[in-house]
């Protein structure tokens, strides 16, 4: 591995040079800002969406170029373009009616530091309405004058400008410019900015430029904050490899995923907002908050989300919280002192709110670098947005495809491009993939799809820990698959790699798609107007947006089309026409749920976070605090928002989360369960019933196996996803227990009595219930961590894959929360049980492989193998030599997937890699194994410096 320097003051300075803080060149004292230098006019071509840019000075309205489709009003006055037809409508021709056309000319509405892209007015007014902001209409372009598109004159560090470079980026679109210009530039000296713009419109261009400056100008830490665990792997993946070599380090708090040395080490962290929440509680408790710099994030609508949105509200208001703190504190303190917040979305309703509530520069922008077309299908025609018709379908129908969904992927596909499908439901999923892939067989043309690479594909489903699906077997080979939560992460990531190289030309997929994972293609088809919330409703204008802008991929496609199918009912004709002409629905705050004498949850925890931070010493805090949260502007009155901080206390303190001063004054303090509960990241109504069932459970906790430890740290809002059990199944299960786990069954109040009533359908008690169905979820998760395959034990207990995974990786998260909250209620016995499952839990292994899985490459089997062959730590794995391991890994691949060709060069295929000769595989996994020791030593306080004699 190296030669080994026991300094530790040696490996801090010797951790990384950053590399040298490069100025921006137009920056002048004092903070201002001066634009870049235009760069030489040329030619802006048709089409491009700007009508004025940073290259073309400001030209007449007469003269400015434009689409040849292109209407709409500037002001009072109609655009040269329109014709006197179109001066009667606000709304463009069929297929530019969309508001995210590329072909038009885009006005610029100025409001204070607000900056609006838009085409019509109309729409314009739409936005500000809810804001009650008044704009001034403006002749100009939207692009502010002086503004340069190129990468280098944006003050980034030559080895970020040569980074991008490599990728193929060396300019920006010229709203982007406009963008990072606005408000004097404030956002590019960490002043807070909010944009908005469509899908693949380059927002992260934007955001990436702002945090990567920030970061390196102020030498403290970024934090990109994404909203779904496969957004931010695939974020952290990117600019991992984006930044490699510049100095700069990135790791992700994503899922059970830390960082080796954790934030210590790195220079940007890409997080899901969980686990972002906590790491600002961290940094307050610890006092350190002001080692960071910027928080970006992806998403921001999602405040308003009624899952997940307070926390989001939460993070974010502690940050304004301590920006104002810091500058009552020191009125001198420029802006580069502050935490910079840059919030951005493709949909985001009631912006000035959110400009108001973040204090920020506002941008919208509705340009598309690759125009969409919005239709609907209704019977077997196509019609625009204003029902106008278009196309008659009848030449693509088929008797066994009356909808003629088929016949539109088929012609689709034909042309070389790719189709996305929404469908509200699993079932609906699986069976029109089914459909489209039987069609193909008869329909689709030779070669029209790459055979050999979908066997592939085939061959890594079946090495997942599920195996291959009956469905995506019969599919998959004809270029369609679906993807659905039905799925495990392993196939959702193998289907969405298949989608992304063009192999998979046809993927057919929930509405959750939509907002999870970039993928976009050319043509998208929305199945109906309803979506499934429970019950069939009609689908929100936000959530139609989402999916209608996955079409058209930039740099792949000239044009992108999606196509609402549309029964003929009166309720789908409704829902369509409340999409198209209902605005989204304005952004609220999650926190406002309750009242000042019942607080909801959500506030509580928020109260409860900055007082265990020590951010909050007293009443007055809190009421500041509270007053700078999303909810704060829209109640009625600063007495109202007084008297529910009111509320907020008594209740904490009724709950022994929090003190206050027995002499009457005005201060408080977070009790020792308080800072457990907000330490773990459990809510405090979480955190009452954990407390409660682990002290009835101290006592009489059940040694004897490892089942009553898995009850206990089995999540309950996970429980609740497994839907009905199966009860005559579960009592074939619990006769062929063993007495021992039965004994665990009768500890947590599950018995032959309560099972025989559940399968006469009698069991009335929802506590016994809630129990047998916790119990059961724990019965599969023993199975897991005793390396049962995921597949069998689905097949056993007649559960979804999909479903089944989300449970193990849930319990991996929630036994790492009662660790936390254990220790920090001194329970450290109690801690040392809980503590050795994340791991266990998050790979499905038993206790002595923890270290060995650690290296990507090697799945559970394989780790089982090395292993017992006598590799039973990452430093004998780290000192093998390859062909001993390639030997081990030989043997450990099944014999139906090795290639015998090359007799003792058989090929073996590592976790989610292709098959590689043996010994080129032990290499990599030898490799990962020596990495791993050395970033162990690194955090330890030791110098790794690599042995050039070594081979």
């Amino acid at each position: 591995m190296g030669k080994i320097i026991t300094s530790k003051d040696k490996a801090r300075s010797a951790d990384f040079i950053r590399p040298p803080v490069r100025y921006h060149p137009h920056m002048v004292p004092g903070n201002a800002f001066r634009p870049p230098r235009p760069n030489p006019p040329r030619p802006q071509p048709v089409g491009r969406g700007i009508a004025s840019t940073a290259s073309v000075p400001c030209l007449p309205l007469a003269s400015a170029p434009r689409g040849p489709l292109q209407t709409g009003h500037i002001g009072n006055r109609l655009h040269p373009s329109a014709s006197s037809d179109q001066s009667r409508a606000s709304y463009p021709q069929p297929f530019n009616s969309t508001g995210y056309s590329a072909n038009r000319n885009p006005v610029a509405v100025r409001s204070q530091d607000v900056l609006f892209e838009s085409t019509h007015t109309a729409s314009l007014a739409q936005e500000l309405s809810y804001g009650g902001e008044n704009a001034d209409s403006s002749p100009e372009g939207p692009i502010l004058e002086g503004c340069s598109t190129d990468l280098s004159t944006w003050g980034l560090p030559q080895q970020i400008v040569c980074a991008y470079g490599r990728a193929g980026i060396t300019s920006m679109f010229p709203w982007q410019a406009s963008c990072l210009s606005i408000g004097a530039g404030r956002a590019l000296n960490g002043g807070n900015l909010v944009f908005s713009a469509p899908t693949s419109a380059g927002k992260t261009l934007v955001a990436e430029i702002l945090l990567l400056k920030r970061v390196v100008e102020t030498k403290r830490k970024g934090l990109l904050v994404l909203p779904f665990v496969a957004l931010a792997q695939e974020k952290l993946t990117g600019l991992q490899r984006l930044l490699k070599g510049s100095g700069l380090r990135v790791g992700g708090y994503i899922g059970n995923s830390n960082p080796r040395g954790g934030l210590a080490l790195l220079d940007v962290a890409v997080c899901t907002i969980e686990r972002a929440n906590s790491l600002v509680n961290r940094l307050m408790k610890e006092g350190k908050l002001q080692e960071l710099g910027v928080v970006v994030v992806d998403e921001l609508h999602l405040v308003g989300d009624h899952s997940r949105g307070y926390l989001l509200e939460l993070l974010l208001t502690k940050v304004m919280y301590v920006n104002r703190t810091r500058s009552c504190e020191d009125e001198s303190q420029p802006e580069t002192g502050w935490i910079q917040i840059v919030g951005m979305s493709a949909t985001l309703p009631n912006l000035p709110l959110v400009k108001k509530w973040l204090d920020a520069d506002l941008y919208i922008t509705d340009f598309r670098p690759v125009s969409l077309t919005e239709t609907i299908k209704l019977g077997s025609f196509l019609y625009n947005r204003e029902w106008t018709k278009l196309r008659d379908l009848s030449a693509i129908s088929d008797i066994l495809d009356p909808e003629q969904m088929c016949g539109l992927c088929l012609e689709t596909v034909q042309g070389g491009h790719s189709v996305l499908v929404f469908c509200p439901t699993k079932n609906w999923c699986e069976t029109a993939s089914l459909n489209i892939s039987a069609q193909f067989v008869k329909t689709l043309p030779p070669n029209t799809v790459r055979t050999e690479h979908l066997n592939e594909l085939l061959d890594q489903l079946k090495r997942t820990p599920a195996g291959l699906d009956a469905i995506l077997r019969k599919t998959i080979p004809q270029a369609v698959a679906f993807h659905h939560a039905g799925l495990t992460a392993d196939e959702r990531e193998v289907v969405e790699g298949g989608f992304r190289k063009g192999l998979i030309k046809v993927l057919v997929a929930t509405t959750t798609l939509s907002a999870g994972v970039n993928l976009p293609a050319r043509r998208v088809i929305i199945r109906s107007p309803m979506v499934y919330e429970g019950t069939m409703k009609g689908m929100d204008p936000l959530t139609y947006r989402q999916m209608a802008g996955r079409a058209g991929r930039k740099g792949v496609d000239t044009q992108g089309e999606s196509i609402l199918i549309c029964k003929n009912t009166p309720e789908e004709v409704r829902a369509v026409n409340t999409i198209f002409s209902a605005a989204a629905r304005p952004l609220k705050s999650c926190l406002s749920i309750g009242s000042c004498d019942a607080p909801s949850a959500s506030v509580q925890r928020a109260v409860l976070e900055i007082i265990v931070n020590k951010a909050a010493l007293c009443v007055d805090h809190i009421f500041t605090y509270l007053q700078g949260a999303l909810f704060a502007c829209e109640l009625n009155s600063e007495e109202e928002c007084k008297r529910y901080a009111a509320g907020v206390i008594a209740a904490l303190e009724q709950s022994h989360f929090i003190q206050t001063d027995e002499d009457g004054g005005s201060g408080v303090r977070a009790t020792q369960l308080g800072n457990a509960v907000i330490c773990s990241g459990l809510s405090p109504e979480d955190g009452k019933t954990v407390f409660e069932e682990l002290s009835a459970a101290r006592p009489n906790v059940n040694l004897q196996n490892e089942l009553h430890i898995l009850y206990l740290v089995t999540p309950l809002n996970v429980v609740r996803s497994i839907g009905d059990i199966n009860f005559y199944q579960f009592m074939n299960i619990w006769d062929k227990m063993s007495p021992e786990w039965q004994k665990v069954g009768n500890l947590v109040g599950v018995d032959e009595a309560a099972l025989l009533k559940g399968v006469r359908n009698d069991l009335k008690e929802p506590l016994r219930l809630s129990r047998i169905k916790r119990f059961w979820c724990a019965l599969m998760l023993n199975e897991l961590v005793l390396e049962t395959g995921l597949g069998k034990v689905a097949r056993k207990y007649d559960v979804n894959k999909g479903v089944l995974q989300s449970l193990q990786h849930g319990a991996a998260s929630y036994s790492g929360m009662i660790t936390v909250f254990c220790e920090e209620l001194h329970w450290d016995s109690m801690a040392l049980l809980f503590e050795q499952f994340q791991s266990r839990l998050e790979f499905g292994v038993k206790r002595e492989l923890v270290q060995l899985v650690r290296v990507v490459q090697l799945s559970a089997l394989q780790a089982r193998c090395l292993h017992d062959a006598g590799f039973a730590s990452l430093t004998k794995l780290a000192t093998a030599e390859p062909p001993e391991v390639a030997d081990v890994l030989r043997k450990a691949t099944p014999f139906e997937l090795m290639d015998m060709a090359d007799g003792m060069k058989s090929n073996v295929v590592l976790n989610g890699m292709l098959a590689l000769p043996s010994v080129e595989a032990a290499q990599l996994v030898i490799t990962e194994a020596r990495r791993l020791v050395e970033a162990d030593m690194e955090v330890e306080g030791f110098l790794v410096i690599p042995n050039k004699l070594m081979a």
